[in-house]
């Protein structure tokens, strides 16, 4: 039951990357958010990869919000 947990999480994390990435992408494209390109990484967006500064700062706090919602949750849960 561990390893499935921590599979799903694992898949969420990647889920809330992609999304996170699309959305600063698309206001990137629409002029509303500034793009800071980051040199050396290609451009995918097929992929939903848009290597810039604020779509990683982006998926840096998603990915941290991610963590201690996880870490919350998993230590609320196991106190009951």
């Amino acid at each position: 039951a561990k390893a499935d947990l921590a599979l799903l999480d694992l898949e969420i994390f990647e889920r809330e990357a992609a999304t996170v990435e699309w959305a600063v992408g698309a206001f990137q494209e629409a002029g509303t958010i500034s793009m800071t390109a980051v040199s050396g990484l290609p451009r995918l967006p097929d992929l939903g990869f848009f290597p810039t500064v604020e779509t990683l700062a982006a998926q840096l706090v998603a990915f941290l919000a991610l963590g201690l919602g996880f870490r919350y949750g998993n230590r609320h849960h196991r106190s009951q």
